[in-house]
């Protein structure tokens, strides 16, 4: 849909009606517009998945969702998410050239919070990043992602946290 889904006030009647014609229908969100009595309503209305967009540490976060609140959300949206078990969720992660050194770090974070199910993913170089080189990992560090990656799959914590990871 582009745009904070939770914070369109149509998305039940669209979420019930996908549901009734037979669907199952989700989201990926940001966690701005996403509290508990919403969630519940989204999934009254036939949420079964969602993945909320959660890139790095306070500064890193909220620097890419230029919003000053943006961390505190989505921590909230994934603290909510993953005590619902009705849900099918994951945290998704654009790791920016910052955020290299930092993924296990991150990835612990995660884990702490309950988090099993993580997407890692680098960002597409058009529009806003196409002019902040911060926001682009150099091949280098796209190799070191792929081994983070190789790492994290090989540590076998399934059932204790992250277990897929993948760009």
């Amino acid at each position: 849909s582009g745009g904070e889904a939770p914070g369109r006030s149509e998305l039940e009647v669209a979420g019930r009606e996908v549901t009734r014609r037979g669907d199952a229908w989700g989201m990926a969100t940001i966690g701005l517009a996403l509290d508990a009595d919403r969630l519940r309503s989204l999934m009254d209305a036939g949420l079964r998945s969602i993945s909320i967009s959660f890139d790095g540490f306070e500064d890193a976060h909220n620097y890419i969702r230029r919003n000053p609140r943006s961390f505190e959300k989505a921590l909230d949206a994934i603290r909510l998410i993953v005590r619902e078990p009705r849900l099918t969720y994951d945290v998704i992660t654009c790791v920016t050239s910052p955020m290299v050194a930092r993924l296990e770090e991150f990835k612990e974070l995660l884990i702490a919070e309950g988090v099993k199910y993580w997407r890692i993913f680098s960002i597409f170089p058009v529009g806003r990043a196409k002019d902040d080189p911060t926001l682009a990992v150099t091949d280098a560090q796209f190799r070191e992602v792929l081994e983070f990656i190789k790492r994290t799959r090989k540590e076998g914590r399934r059932g204790a946290g992250v277990h897929k990871a993948y760009p």
